[in-house]
């Protein structure tokens, strides 16, 4: 796993008193009353309780595991009788009359069975499980409630850790019905409770398990007796069998009643390494009458399905678009009176006849669901709680009838979530749970089987980029994974999907917004987090690309002056602020998805050595992605790699790129920023060279292939030192989230924590 991941996972860590975990975190909380008479059925009648001194041990772990003679999997087979004996008892709630509560799920040891799950890529091997079918001979993920590691020895304890963090990760990943999920660690006779959920992770502190026998209970008895709803799982998701195949019933309350959603195949659903985040998933689904009754209603149509965890204070996604819509309805010709003729007319098609929906995928239905528990305020970051986790690839154990599995689990494609102060002014904020319902189903660019329908959907999104432009709101996250393709042959258009982080445009105040996007295709002074206006423009490192040997006619690129990046802090008159989210911030997104297309899309290979340099994850613009869009030599270098028939959309791509660029070093334009009326003839601008751009690639769709294997536009990693605070002005503070990155995986394998 990269190591800047691990850190930011460790990051987010956070421990706190056994009591307040007890308290705050468990599922529920057994009466004491329940507890008391536990003990005193353990000292009674079982045996598994022997004298030491003045109080009792458990009379298995003494001598303390890490002074017996026995294995590791032998020693702690001996949990299981114990626990068991807890199933047979009366549990009660605190404060709760009524009925003792009825034991819902089982302890089950199995140091040596691999697990399963539905998703290609997850699998890994645990010590003991909490889980609703203890019969079984395989460890279904689906079925697991939580996660039990053991060590001997105290020497152990990160090794311990860092095992059910990724256990507990993969089944997050697998299983769309979790909402959070629980944990146990045991390193000699020191036992750890953990929760893991989207809004943050906790440990409560260790304690002596031999000893302490009364919490012992108390953990297990949370555990046992919970609801499926208290210990981590959905009530408005189902698991169902369908047609042999496993499937997930979506519920939402909507104004026209309960409507339910079996999903059909995912669309988007990347195994992610960071618990802590949105985790999207979007599913392609048809609407049936419940999760007993499968069958299509008659007369549905295919939707999708999007589900996501949001900050607990952030607005919806539809309420975003209503506010866009509701902007556009009061939109006047006279709004749009610097648009080139051609832009004009459509935009008067588009607004007379109220068009102006249909470049955007339409929320149908939506509604929130339940919330994260709280951080507690007894709970300390504890950054050290892990040092690395170390995944291998491994093979098999995908359940038989997954429809998860039928697509890849990672793409070429992964946001990067907001982060603005220093990681320790941040908030771990509640997350609530989201969903929604497009009327539409497609799928996103980067499964465009050629390039006249890639480039019929780069003309409408920058539509719909004008249309928010309008109405004065930025989208932030334009990225191939939310423009979405519509229809087929030729009546395929795009539409810009995703509003999570859109956000009407701030005209009153110069406050930095975070770094939101994809990094692939962030525009570069949000990806770097300074504004270009004050970089020094003639040092940037040389870019000297190697050319393609095996094209026709290429050439080798002018070499770039020899540079360095500057060393030294801006002038102490210009604010390092962080940079203002501004529109042609999303207009040059779309001009890095259009470069990528021509670049790693286009059936040739011999360019990954060159665009793995500046199509990169990291989090930090790579020198030569600067570069290339900084120095005046675009067009030479790209003139050796771009197929030989698409050169002469260099001149309108580098055209698109010189309009933005001035426009971030023109000190009047930057003075003009909180105007929007200030990026009129930016657009004026972009249109006239995206519209001929689109015309030359148009009439060259039939002869260019494009390469449906994504073999240039997979995830790289490009490890580099870290930057001084000379060079940027402040420690790197970047926060991962569940979205930042996947682990790179082949399709047919998996990964495996090595134990």
């Amino acid at each position: 796993m990269h190591p800047d991941i691990m850190k930011e996972m460790a990051d987010e860590m956070h421990e706190c008193p056994l009591e307040a975990f007890l308290e705050e975190y468990t599922p529920f909380r057994p009466s004491q009353r329940s507890i008391d008479a536990a003990y005193q059925h353990y000292v009674e009648n079982t045996g598994m309780l022997e004298k030491d001194h003045d109080s009792f041990v458990w009379a298995d772990f003494s001598p303390r595991p890490s002074s017996a003679g026995q294995g590791e999997d032998k020693l702690f087979a001996h949990l299981k009788p114990i626990i068991d004996e807890l199933r047979q008892l009366e549990c009660f709630e605190e404060g709760v009359d009524g009925q003792a509560r009825k034991p819902q799920y089982n302890y089950k040891s199995c140091p040596n069975q691999e697990t399963a799950g539905e998703i290609t890529g997850t699998g890994f091997r645990v010590d003991a499980c909490i889980t609703s079918k203890p019969a079984s001979d395989v460890i279904v993920l689906a079925d697991t409630a939580a996660v039990l590691e053991f060590k001997k020895f105290a020497k152990d304890t990160h090794k311990n850790r860092e095992q059910l963090v990724s256990g507990a990760g993969q089944i997050m990943n697998d299983d769309p019905r979790r909402t959070w999920i629980y944990g146990i660690t045991i390193e000699d006779t020191m036992m750890s409770v953990w929760y893991f959920c989207r809004s943050h992770s906790v440990k409560s502190d260790a304690f002596d398990f031999t000893v302490d026998i009364k919490s012992f209970i108390q953990v297990f008895m949370s555990l046992l007796f919970a609801t499926p709803k208290e210990i981590g799982y959905d009530p408005t998701v189902h698991r169902v069998t369908y047609n042999k195949c496993f499937h997930y019933v979506y519920k939402l309350s909507t104004n026209e009643g309960k409507k339910y959603f079996r999903t059909l195949e995912p669309l988007f659903n990347l195994r992610v390494l960071c618990i802590t985040g949105r985790k999207t998933r979007v599913w392609r689904a048809i609407e049936v009458c419940g999760p007993e009754d499968l069958d299509a209603k008659d007369g549905a149509l295919e939707v999708a399905v999007k589900d996501v965890w949001l900050d607990a204070d952030s607005a919806t996604e539809k309420e975003k678009q209503e506010k866009i819509f509701a902007a556009l309805g009061k939109a006047k010709e006279s709004d749009y009176d610097w648009a080139p003729e051609s832009l004009h007319q459509h935009l008067n098609q588009v607004f007379k006849s109220n068009q102006y929906r249909d470049y955007f995928m339409e929320i149908k239905y939506d509604t929130v669901l339940s919330h994260t528990k709280s951080l507690s305020e007894s709970a300390k970051r504890a950054p050290n709680i892990l040092h690395h986790i170390d995944f291998a690839i491994t093979s098999g154990n995908v359940i038989e009838g997954s429809t998860q599995a039928k697509t890849p689990s990672a793409i070429a494609g992964s946001s990067i979530r907001p982060h603005g102060k220093p990681k320790f002014f941040r908030q771990y904020r509640d997350k609530k749970h989201y969903r929604l319902i497009y009327g539409e189903v497609g799928h996103s660019l980067y499964k465009a089987v050629n390039l006249d329908t890639s480039f019929t959907a780069i003309r409408d999104v920058f539509v719909a980029l004008v249309l928010l432009y309008l109405a004065r709101w930025l989208h932030r996250d334009v990225s191939p994974g939310n423009i979405i393709l519509i229809g087929q042959g030729n009546e395929i258009r795009g539409k810009l999907s995703d509003l999570e982080y859109a956000k009407e445009f701030n005209t009153t105040t110069n406050s930095g917004d975070p770094k939101t996007g994809t990094p692939f295709f962030m525009a570069v002074e949000v990806h770097d987090s300074r504004s270009l206006l004050f970089l020094p423009q003639e040092k940037f490192l040389s870019i000297n690309p190697t050319p393609n040997p095996f094209r026709s006619g290429a050439r080798r690129p002018s070499r770039m002056a020899p540079g360095t990046l500057p060393v030294t802090p801006s002038p102490p008159t210009v604010p390092q602020l962080q940079v203002q989210a501004r529109f042609q911030h999303d207009l040059e997104s779309l001009w890095w998805i259009i470069l990528w297309i021509l670049l790693c899309r286009i059936k040739d290979p011999d360019t990954s050595a060159f665009t793995q340099t500046i199509f990169t994850f990291d989090h930090m613009p790579t020198r030569e992605r600067l570069g290339l869009f900084t120095l005046p030599t675009f067009t030479s270098t790209l003139e050796g790699f771009i197929h030989p028939e698409l050169r002469p959309s260099v001149t309108y791509l580098n055209n698109i790129r010189t309009t933005l660029y001035n426009s971030y070093i023109n000190r009047q334009k930057f003075e003009e920023r909180f105007d929007p009326r200030s990026y009129a003839d930016i657009y004026h601008s972009v249109c006239d060279d995206l519209w001929c751009l689109i015309d030359q690639v148009w009439s060259l769709s039939d002869t260019i292939a494009l390469d449906d294997g994504f073999r240039k536009a997979k995830p790289v990693h490009v490890i580099r030192p870290k930057r001084s605070r000379a060079l940027t002005g402040d420690e790197d503070s970047f926060e991962l989230d569940e979205d930042d990155v996947q682990e790179p995986a082949h399709p047919n394998k998996r990964s495996k924590v090595r134990r």
